[in-house]
């Protein structure tokens, strides 16, 4: 059986069909003009139709060797330019504004402007005052005469004379963008008056990367009590609290009303709000802030931590016993006095005691000693 019977005995010529449905394909207008213009050629020059072939295949073989040819001749050797990020200004009593640095990845100055102060040819968009100056052949500083903003987007310039005639920059204009405005909370503390022990504040420490004008925190901050306990009293005016205004603007002291000390223990929650504004440039914080500190009750605001022994040699070099107490607050010590009791332990029976080795006198006493010490601290 041949093919042909094959094909028609199991109708084999619809499998594609069967398979993958009708496909039908119409061939564009453009294509047919051109089909229709070569055979018009063909039929109207029937000897030029050869040499018409070689032509178009001579012409796409140089095509194809121009532009190998191009794509791998040497290309012009080109300097780039590297800017690193500014820094934020130390918070120091006179500020050193941080430069702007660039560097190149070759020699791009010219000998006569190494030794100059100050430079032209090369811009700062949006302006802010300083000089532009090379540090080296290859390194050059913008030393600004004012903090940089906050979160500011800057962009370097260069004149194409600016650099020597054989110098060839990757391109004439950098961006960089100055850090943002950043705070911290520091020292969220509970404290205790030392000379009214009866007055006690939270206080706070803030510290901003950027000047910040008076009325930024004290709009965005808020006192929150966890366990909704009253600490403040109901005289008291919102916020709680008042805003002291360090070096430079950088740093804000918070002081709160004097508090008064639940029944139970709680957690005072401050919320620095974002929006923060910065003074050179307008930027905001885009985050708030939050840090808790804990609230003890009248119960247990007051505790001692620790007691300790310790020998120390009085004026005339005799040695003295003294006890060291550590506690969570301050205290009159004549309060103290009243509420402390020493207790001289018995001595211990050595040569009843079967579970220890016999001691010396010696050691005998210092265990005495060490027990009266440690143990023998009570309070009322």
């Amino acid at each position: 059986m041949n093919t042909s019977a094959l094909f028609q005995k199991y109708n084999l010529s619809k499998l594609p069909e069967l398979i993958f449905g009708k496909i039908s394909w119409r061939r564009p207008r453009w294509l047919s003009r051109i089909i229709d213009g070569w055979t018009r050629f063909e039929r109207a020059h029937p000897r030029m139709i050869a040499p018409a072939i070689i032509a178009i295949f001579l012409l796409s073989c140089g095509t194809a060797w121009t532009w190998n040819w191009y794509s791998h001749r040497p290309k012009e050797r080109r300097v780039q330019a590297t800017i690193a990020p500014v820094s934020i200004t130390k918070l120091e009593k006179e500020l050193k504004f941080p430069p702007l640095n660039v560097y190149f990845s070759d020699h791009a100055a010219r000998l006569e402007d190494l030794q100059k102060r100050s430079l032209s040819g090369v811009h700062l968009n949006p302006h802010i005052a300083g000089t532009w100056r090379w540090s080296a052949d290859d390194i050059l500083l913008f030393e600004p005469k004012e903090d940089w903003p906050a979160e500011r987007k800057f962009v370097v310039i260069f004149d194409r004379n600016f650099f020597p005639h054989h110098v060839r920059l990757e391109r004439l204009r950098y961006e960089f963008k100055t850090p943002a405005l950043t705070i911290a909370i520091r020292d969220l503390v509970l404290y205790q008056d030392p000379i009214n022990p009866a007055v006690r504040q939270v206080t706070a420490t803030f510290e901003m990367s950027y000047r910040v004008e008076p009325g930024e925190l004290e709009r965005r901050l808020e006192f929150e009590t966890l366990g909704a306990s009253k600490i403040f009293a109901a005289a008291d005016p919102s916020p709680h609290f008042t805003i002291t205004y360090g070096l430079h603007h950088r740093v804000a002291y918070l002081r709160s009303s004097p508090i008064t000390l639940p029944e139970r223990e709680d957690w005072l929650k401050l919320k620095l709000g974002k929006g923060v504004r910065a003074s050179p440039g307008g930027a905001e914080t885009h985050q708030s802030l939050e840090e808790k500190l804990h609230i003890p009750s009248v119960a247990t605001f007051f505790r001692v931590e620790s007691a300790k022994s310790v020998i120390v040699r009085n004026k005339k070099s005799d040695p003295e016993q003294i006890i060291i107490l550590n506690t969570t607050a301050a205290i009159a010590t004549r309060e103290l006095t009243k509420s402390m009791e020493l207790w001289l332990l018995p001595k211990r029976n050595v040569e009843n005691s079967n579970t220890r080795p016999e001691k010396s006198e010696t050691d005998e006493d210092s265990s005495e000693d060490e027990r009266v010490t440690d143990d023998g601290v009570k309070s009322k």
